[in-house]
């Protein structure tokens, strides 16, 4: 994953969890990890692995795929493709 890609699922997931009011002590408790790993992974400066991603979206209640969905790039051969 790179920091863009990690960045994007970190905007996402402070996104969820605000609009749910949820705390960052809340939601780090139910993925089992520290509030520190949480603030840096919704700020882009740690890239979840996938254990913490299906963690985070367990405590959240949603899909792993509404996390990890990332912007449409155009192939760079120009044919585009199906997101």
């Amino acid at each position: 994953m790179d920091a863009e890609e990690a960045q994007t699922i970190g905007r996402r997931l402070r996104q969820v969890r605000d609009d749910r009011r949820k705390s960052l002590r809340v939601i780090a408790g139910l993925a089992g990890m520290s509030t520190t790993t949480l603030w840096r992974i919704e700020h882009g400066e740690h890239s979840p692995t996938l254990t913490e991603i299906f963690a985070l979206a367990d405590a959240l209640q949603i899909s792993a795929s509404e996390l990890t969905r990332l912007p449409y790039r155009r192939p760079l051969t120009g044919i585009p493709t199906a997101p």
